[in-house]
């Protein structure tokens, strides 16, 4: 199944924000755009190391043009990530469900997301259940816990009822 990317994009912008200057984000790293960790970033290390260096790092900003393009660019690695992590099975996951996992590579990356193997054996199964409970207890589930969001419970609502859900 396909992704559903322009659901993908609304929910990482309302769950993200658009934030075009530098600020820390909630695990204290520098952001800026939409959930994007400045350290990975190419087109923005740059600037940053120049910012740096001149003491200016909180003066650093992005336009709304680039924010949407590293949003592309960084959703395409994120289902990169999910094909590599869950190419054979892909056929036998919907689109809700593969949405799912590709938003959870954007925020984690493909190594974080290869760390969950008990929600992958789960997912393998076909159980659902399972994968959203591992989903949860999680040290991202538990950090959104702690943090009072309820990004990670739709995740895994998602990955748990599949078509029956947003989006």
């Amino acid at each position: 199944m396909a992704v559903n990317r322009d659901w993908l994009r609304t929910q990482l912008v309302k769950t993200e924000g658009l934030v075009l200057h530098v600020h820390r984000d909630p695990k204290g790293l520098w952001s800026l755009g939409i959930g994007f960790c400045v350290q990975h970033i190419p087109e923005i290390v740059a600037m940053a190391e120049v910012a740096e260096e001149q003491d200016r790092l909180a003066d650093l900003a992005i336009n709304e043009t680039q924010a949407y393009g590293i949003l592309e660019k960084k959703i395409g690695e994120a289902v990169h990530a999910v094909d590599v992590i869950f190419g054979r099975l892909l056929p036998r996951i919907d689109t809700v469900r593969h949405t799912a996992l590709v938003e959870m590579a954007y925020m984690l990356g493909l190594s974080e997301l290869a760390g969950f193997p008990l929600m992958r054996a789960a997912i393998d199964r076909g159980d659902w259940e399972d994968a959203a409970a591992e989903c949860l207890d999680s040290e991202e589930g538990r950090q959104h816990e702690e943090w009072g969001s309820d990004r990670w419970r739709g995740i895994a609502e998602r990955l748990r009822e599949g078509e029956g859900a947003e989006p």
